[in-house]
């Protein structure tokens, strides 16, 4: 099956569900904390931009070198919920699930970035 758009994307939706929850988050318990906040944020913005430019890079391995941004991005906002959790900003419930969520969309990214550079075709379109 062909995709033809990055929405059409496992991954691509699951991180935009991941990017809501995660605003939620933020703007309810976090709101104090602009700064963190912000950059949390930015993390999570940074993984759906990251997404869409890369699905529309000409070759399997441009893309391959986003989604490893991607990766670098879900990383990024694990260890923010960490620390928030550590503080006592954030509960451990949510952090876990969010954690857990982070982690996953790592796992989609890592089987993405695998198939691309298996296939590794110079010209994507």
């Amino acid at each position: 099956m062909q995709v033809n758009s990055v929405e059409e994307l496992q991954v691509w939706q699951t991180a935009r569900r991941f990017v809501e929850a995660v605003s939620a988050l933020t703007r309810e318990r976090l709101a104090g904390d602009r700064p963190l906040r912000d950059q949390i944020d930015a993390c999570t913005d940074s993984i759906l931009a990251n997404l869409a430019e890369g699905f529309e890079q000409g070759s399997d391995r441009a893309f391959a070198r986003y989604l490893y941004i991607c990766r670098g991005s879900c990383a990024e906002v694990k260890a923010h919920l960490v620390a928030s959790r550590l503080r006592g900003r954030v509960p451990d419930e949510a952090a876990a699930k969010l954690f857990e969520q982070a982690t996953d969309i790592g796992r989609m990214l890592t089987g993405l970035i695998n198939y691309l550079l298996r296939s590794d075709r110079k010209h994507r379109r």
